[in-house]
């Protein structure tokens, strides 16, 4: 593997309730399958991993600055001030839980404030889809409405069993490596390089 020309960074700021499984995603993703703890404690501040993926069949690395942030109401400022700035957002929910996506309303509005300009780049995950179906209170097709329905791509993981969890981290990176690209061809063309 080549070393790559250039390396992209870009913030990541992973959102969803309390419980809804985003420190294990973020955790699996970091480690590559090789961390999952199944007992968790609350966040109270951001948790901030860095991981680097190479773009295929380019010269280039997105370095992801992955911020996990508390799910709970009581450190809403501090989401606030921690997310400001991303350039991306991973909305998590958990399938176990019926009302899960009623909370995704709440994380899209402050995704759509942590940046003033340039669109961000966003995607809707379930997490926990190794639990038997069962106990999957909301089904693939319920979050794929609401990804729809809010314009964001749909995920499905689970970080117990490592399964797709590098998905919406990828697709993350793509779009910050397509969204670079199309800056520097505007900047090239308007000043007619």
């Amino acid at each position: 593997m080549s070393t790559p020309k250039y390396v992209i960074r870009g913030k990541v700021a992973v959102l969803g309730d309390f419980g809804s499984g985003k420190t294990g995603l973020v955790q699996a993703f970091h480690s590559e399958g090789a961390s999952f703890s199944k007992s968790h404690q609350m966040n109270t501040t951001a948790d901030i991993v860095v991981k680097s993926v190479t773009i295929p069949e380019t010269d280039a690395c997105v370095e992801l600055f992955i911020y996990d942030m508390p799910g709970h109401e009581v450190f809403q400022t501090i989401v606030e001030r921690h997310a400001a700035g991303a350039s991306a957002f991973v909305l998590v929910y958990d399938v176990t839980n019926k009302d899960a996506l009623a909370g995704i309303g709440k994380w899209l509005k402050l995704a759509g404030t942590i940046r003033d300009s340039a669109p961000l780049v966003g995607c809707l995950v379930a997490t926990k889809c190794d639990i038997a179906d069962r106990r999957r209170l909301v089904t693939a097709q319920q979050g794929q409405d609401v990804a729809q329905s809010l314009n964001l791509e749909y995920f499905e993981c689970s970080a117990a069993t490592n399964a797709e969890v590098e998905s919406p981290f990828y697709y993350v990176a793509n779009a910050l490596y397509e969204a670079y690209e199309e800056h520097v061809k505007g900047l090239q063309d308007g000043q007619g390089v």
